[in-house]
């Protein structure tokens, strides 16, 4: 860090130097010729405490598709992953206690997040936080999702991937499916869909979709939906409109030519 500012920069200039992981394990010695920096920055990568009491499991599309159906059933194959994970908690996890206690005699419903690649790292292991993007919260604190994973789709942004042996591609993005507990003290949703989502609390000022939680311990990850060779913030539609503006404008050459004497003298 500088100061506030995250030094991007520098961390990438540790990536490209690290050594493959495969060499560190086979060559032990490897890491005294580290340096300081760029071991603090593998034990950071590396820490498994946070990820105590969590599986995390590489499942098909298919099989995603059916244990969501239903509610993630109606998505386009525009915003299909490539890799999905699954995350499944144990009791030894610091949240499964508070998580099961509060979920107890109460419906559920799956939310869908975009955010940016490198923030990635820190939602896996700590769960998605309602203290960040205050300062760019249109509709009041809180976790934004949607019902509709094409919408978070259109939040998503990808990041370079360094590792050069990577299966994921250059570049990479990611969206989280959580479930949200239905709890109106917590939980808001947009007007349209409070009678089709069971949450009394509605926001008329939410986007039709929305569900804005207000308090960390009512959501939790369980899948992570990842898109590999990813070159953009979204994948635009084709446009009906321009396509026949170019049609138009085809024909428009095509009787020209027509009509042309030089063109029927030969």
């Amino acid at each position: 860090m500088n100061g506030d500012a995250k030094n991007f920069s520098s961390v990438q200039t540790f990536i490209e130097v690290m050594p493959d992981i495969k060499h560190l394990v086979t060559q032990p010695n490897a890491i005294n010729n580290i340096p300081s920096n760029i071991l603090k920055l593998i034990a950071w990568v590396v820490d498994t405490v946070p990820l105590e009491g969590m599986i995390i499991e590489k499942v098909s599309l298919d099989q995603y598709k059916r244990e969501t159906a239903g509610i993630d059933s109606k998505q386009s194959k525009i915003s299909d992953p490539n890799y999905v994970f699954k995350i499944t908690y144990t009791q030894d996890h610091p949240g499964y206690k508070s998580w099961e206690t509060l979920v107890r005699n109460k419906e559920v419903t799956l939310g869908f997040h975009g955010s940016a690649f490198e923030n990635y790292h820190s939602i896996i292991r700590n769960g998605l936080d309602n203290s960040f993007g205050k300062d760019t919260s249109l509709f009041g604190d809180g976790i934004y999702l949607s019902e509709d994973r094409d919408v978070a789709f259109s939040f998503l942004k990808c990041g370079p991937n360094y590792y050069q042996n990577s299966l994921f591609g250059k570049q990479v993005g990611c969206i989280v499916c959580a479930e949200v507990i239905k709890d109106p003290q917590h939980v808001r949703v947009s007007t349209d869909q409070a009678a089709l989502s069971g949450i009394s609390l509605s926001d008329s000022k939410l986007p039709k979709g929305y569900i804005v939680v207000e308090s960390n311990e009512y959501v939790c990850i369980r899948y992570i939906l990842v898109y590999e060779h990813f070159m953009g913030t979204t994948r635009k539609k084709t446009n009906f409109c321009v396509l026949c503006m170019i049609a138009y404008v085809l024909l428009l050459m095509y009787f020209s030519l027509v009509r042309s004497s030089t063109v029927q003298f030969f």
